[in-house]
């Protein structure tokens, strides 16, 4: 099985950015043999608290969040990059993990593509 891990660190509203990488996410996870594990670092962090961005044009994270749980892969949240912007709580079932831990999950990866 090949681990491949899809960080997504930018903004996560007001670029197509964001929704390409969780997009990129749930394709890589429809191969065979694939676990893919997004990753939001950084101001991409937000996208695990939710919101409706359609308002501004932007597509919402929630399908394909929610799609990845779906399909056993998995979303996970840097805890240091929540604390950092005083995100309030987390919409989605998505797992928090440290910087320490994330950085070593990385190191393991067969693949990193990075948003």
């Amino acid at each position: 099985m090949r681990r491949i891990a899809v960080v997504l660190r930018r903004e996560a509203y007001g670029t197509a950015r964001a929704a390409e990488g969780l997009r990129n996410a749930v394709g890589l996870s429809l191969a065979d043999g694939n676990q893919v594990t997004a990753i939001l670092l950084d101001d991409a962090a937000w996208l695990a608290a939710g919101g409706d961005p359609t308002g501004i044009g932007m597509p919402a994270a929630a399908k394909p969040i929610s799609t990845l749980v779906e399909l056993s892969q998995r979303v996970w949240v840097e805890r240091e990059s929540i604390q950092e912007r005083g995100i309030p709580a987390l919409a989605f079932p998505v797992a928090v993990k440290g910087r320490d831990e994330l950085c070593a999950f990385l190191a393991a990866c067969d693949a990193v593509v990075t948003w």
